[in-house]
């Protein structure tokens, strides 16, 4: 109301309406942080009947009370503000920091599969910047490391492997790759050794379904076979032997074996002092094999180890064909006769 006074005079009050309305004070939370290609949401309070104006990165508005923002990238990180006005009355606008974070890409993996038994599986992924790696396999193994080596490998290390990749809360997609690991063979070798020369050396050892073999030995013998024979063997043939078995693009160590040959002994040269007259002595002699045993045999049963033996005060019945084998390391050569 407002009088006025002049040179003692007033007026009857005269009056006027003021209204003062209330400027809104809203506040605003979002969802933030988020991961790129997940939805960005606002929610905000304010008296009803309000307007709404929202602003953001890129360029970014809406009038809604609530918007989102769908399959939000990472270009929509930045500073949001919120005006709300109403009866006029606008606030000061009010702003929060929002943040998209990159969701890492599904990654790729690269292994070095198939592998053979006994060496390593070597698994990598490519980098990302401030991730943490989760991988699991076959048999409980897990590993955080991106690019994870498994050394000394079995079998039972087949399977499937995954990777999960997680950077700023954000997770990608798992990834799977197949690893399989091939068994290396371990073959053995059986031999005939010792044999004795002229007799076969037999090689043998087990099969493997779809195996190759590679024998190998002195005098540069080789074999392909599985259970190679080496004919009419010569003392030159002993030595070592080795097998490499080839699996499924898996090999062995080569593996051993020694062979012995021992030489057959050669027919001797027999001689003699016949004729002699009965009551004199037959002296039989034979060519020397080293290391030999002797075997004499002849009439009147006659038998003798020596190299050289003698019959002393011979009668008739001693007359006959006297006969001759040489013995040498459980090899015995040919009889010859006189």
């Amino acid at each position: 109301s407002l009088v006025v006074t002049a040179s003692g005079c007033s007026n009857v009050p005269i009056t006027a309406n003021v209204v003062v309305n209330q400027t809104p004070a809203p506040t605003f939370t979002t969802n933030s942080p988020i991961c790129s290609g997940q939805t960005l949401t606002f929610s905000s309070t304010a008296p009803a009947g309000s307007t709404y104006s929202w602003s953001g990165p890129g360029a970014w508005t809406s009038t809604l009370p609530n918007p989102t923002i769908t399959n939000a990238q990472t270009s929509a990180t930045g500073n949001y503000s919120l005006v709300v006005t109403l009866n006029g009355c606008s606030n000061v606008a009010v702003v929060n920091a929002v943040s998209v974070n990159q969701m890492p890409t599904t990654p790729t993996i690269v292994t070095n599969s198939p592998v053979c038994s006994g060496n390593s599986i070597t698994l990598s992924i490519p980098s990302t910047i401030g991730a943490t790696y989760a991988w699991s396999g076959p048999g409980g193994w897990t590993s955080t490391l991106q690019n994870p080596t498994i050394t000394n490998s079995q079998t039972n290390m087949t399977g499937t492997y995954s990777v999960s990749v997680t950077a700023l809360g954000c997770g990608a997609a798992a990834a799977n790759t197949s690893v399989t690991v091939n068994q290396t063979p371990s073959p053995s070798i059986n031999t005939n050794s010792p044999v004795c020369s002229g007799q076969a050396i037999n090689l043998s050892t087990a099969n493997l379904a779809g195996a190759t073999f590679a024998w190998s030995g002195p005098n540069s013998w080789s074999s392909s076979s599985q259970n190679p024979t080496i004919a009419n063997s010569v003392v030159a043939n002993g030595g070592t032997y080795s097998l490499i078995v080839t699996q499924n693009n898996c090999s062995n160590v080569a593996v051993t074996a020694s062979v012995v040959v021992n030489q057959t002994p050669a027919a001797p040269v027999l001689s003699s002092n016949s004729p002699v007259c009965t009551g004199g002595n037959i002296n039989l002699t034979s060519t020397a094999f080293p290391a030999s045993t002797y075997n004499w045999t002849g009439p009147n049963g006659f038998s003798s180890a020596l190299q050289n033996p003698t019959i002393t005060n011979v009668i008739l019945a001693d007359s006959g064909i006297y006969h001759l084998n040489i013995s040498s390391n459980g090899c015995t050569g040919p009889t010859t006769n006189i």
